[in-house]
Parts: C-alpha cells; structure tokens; sequence
C-alpha cells in the first residue's frame, strides 16, 4: 500500500484523521533524470525536502535519480514490475495508458494549479489529470 496516497486521501478527507495523519513517519520515493550535484539542483531537492517537512515532520523523501536516458528504461522497467516511485519525473504519455498513473483530478491542490496547468496535454490523458506540467514545456511533468 502507499503510504504517501494514504496521506493525501486522509488530507482530502480533512478534520482530525488528517492532521494525526500529518505526524505519521513514511517514505516517499521520488525518481529523476536531471538532479545532479549541481548548486542549484541540490538547492532544489533542499527546498522540497523542507516543504515537504512542514506538511509532513516525520516524512523522509528518498531521492531515486538515474542521470540521463538509462533513467526511462529503468522507469519502464519499474512500472512493469510495480516497483516504480511514488513520484516521478516523466516525457513520455505512453505510460498514461497503461495505467501507470493515477488521476489527481480530485486532490485538493488542484484548484491552486493555473487554467494552463491544468489543461497541459503533457499531464492530461482521457480527461484525467495524471501530473503536474513542469512549468511552460509540453514535454513532460511530475
């Protein structure tokens, strides 16, 4: 079971359950193709573990990254054997299809996401929202 879905489901969800729900400890396993040991990645992947911590104190973010092209033939692989992360980086639609992920239509997030954002063909697929567009590209999302 995923511990990070069971999270946003009882965030949804509201009231008390979700706030006793914010203390639980889990991982979150987040894959990428591009965070390198450059300044500013390292400054990116900070600023999401810190986010990330206010909402969730007990949460740890395990960084799944596979440098280049070899991280999309690891990705498939991990989608085929159901080991994939709980988040990932993505390009490619043709995982939409195969069920790979899961709609974020309903998440309480969704409303704070621009129009642009949430009609991006890079994450919509059957008038399901499956991610987040990273920022103006039509190429991929998370």
């Amino acid at each position: 079971e995923n511990n990070a879905t069971d999270e946003a489901a009882n965030d949804a969800a509201g009231g008390e359950a979700a706030d006793a729900s914010k203390d639980k400890a889990f991982t979150i396993r987040i894959g990428s193709w591009f965070l390198d040991d450059r300044p500013y990645q390292q400054d990116f992947m900070k600023a999401v573990e810190e986010g990330y911590k206010k909402v969730y104190p007990n949460a740890k973010i395990q960084w799944d990254i596979t440098l280049g092209a070899t991280y999309f033939d690891k990705l498939k692989a991990q989608f085929a054997s159901d080991s994939a992360p709980d988040v990932t980086f993505f390009q490619k639609k043709d995982w939409f299809k195969a069920g790979n992920f899961m709609d974020l239509s309903n998440e309480p997030w969704v409303g704070r996401l621009s129009d642009a954002g949430k009609k991006s063909p890079a994450v919509l697929y059957e008038g399901q929202l499956l991610g987040v567009p990273l920022g103006s590209t039509p190429a991929g999302g998370v």
